[in-house]
């Protein structure tokens, strides 16, 4: 259960905070692919599809980044209790891309990677380009 209540804080969290995220090769559409936690001892990693406890599944359009070529994004989360759409800025530098000079992901052939938190405390998203 402490996984499951890990598990859906970090997509939360992810739907609720992803005012996170030179532009032609990176500018397109970016699916959920796995979200991973570390809280502790306990570690947890659910890729899109993969149930938890065996309840609920989120397939790749439950968190829909789309980078545009203008420097903008926006972001959809269309998890039941958590729906979001969010509008931003994004810029990249190298294989780093920041949104809203907020947070930073890392870009690694057609993913886009986000990690933060420390100590003990760590949240790992993975989009995917569609």
């Amino acid at each position: 259960m402490k996984k499951a209540i890990i598990v859906i804080l970090a997509i939360l969290l992810l739907c609720a905070s992803f005012s996170l995220l030179t532009a032609c090769t990176v500018a397109r559409e970016y699916k959920f692919e796995s979200v991973s936690v570390k809280s502790g001892a306990v570690s947890v990693e659910y890729k899109a599809g993969d149930p938890i406890l065996g309840v609920v599944a989120y397939n790749e359009d439950a968190a829909v980044l789309n980078l545009n070529k203008d420097g903008t994004y926006v972001f959809t989360c269309s998890i039941p209790g958590a729906a979001v759409s969010e509008t931003g800025t994004w810029t990249k530098k190298g294989k780093t891309i920041t949104f809203d000079d907020s947070y930073s992901g890392t870009i690694s052939g057609k993913t886009i990677t986000i990690e933060y938190g420390d100590g003990s405390d760590k949240f790992t998203f993975v989009m995917k380009r569609a």
